[in-house]
C-alpha cells in the first residue's frame, strides 16, 4: 500500500524477478459466455508487455500490459475471454515489475 491511487485495501506487487511472477482470482458468472476482463494496474517502463491468461486451468493467450507513465500511475487494460457458467479462476503471469490493483469481469 506504499503508493497512492490503489482501491480496496492494497495492491499485489511483482517484483519481476520473484518466484510467484502471477496472481489468480476466483468468481462465479451467472452464465456461460464471452466476458471482459478489466485489469487495473501500473507500470513504468517504455512499450507494453505480455502477459499470459489462464482460465479454468487452460492457455487463454495473452494479455498485452502498457507502461502507464509511472509507479503511481494506474491504467486498464481488457481482455474479451470466454467463462463457464458457475465458478471460474483466472490467472494472470507477467514477468515485469508491475503493480495489480484489481480485475472487473463486465
Amino acid at each position: 500500500s506504499e503508493v497512492e491511487g490503489y482501491t480496496g485495501t492494497g495492491y499485489v506487487e511483482f517484483s519481476g524477478a520473484s518466484l510467484r511472477n502471477w496472481v489468480e482470482w476466483t468468481f462465479d458468472v451467472p452464465k456461460a459466455g464471452t466476458y471482459v476482463l478489466e485489469v487495473r494496474y501500473a507500470l513504468e517502463g517504455n512499450g507494453k508487455y505480455p502477459g499470459r491468461l489462464r482460465i479454468n486451468g487452460k492457455e487463454s493467450g495473452g494479455m498485452i500490459l502498457w507502461t502507464t507513465g509511472g509507479k503511481s500511475t494506474w491504467a486498464w487494460d481488457r481482455k474479451p475471454v470466454i467463462l463457464r457458467k458457475g465458478k471460474n479462476t483466472v490467472r494472470l503471469t507477467i514477468e515485469v515489475p508491475v503493480k495489480i490493483d484489481h480485475l472487473n469481469v463486465l
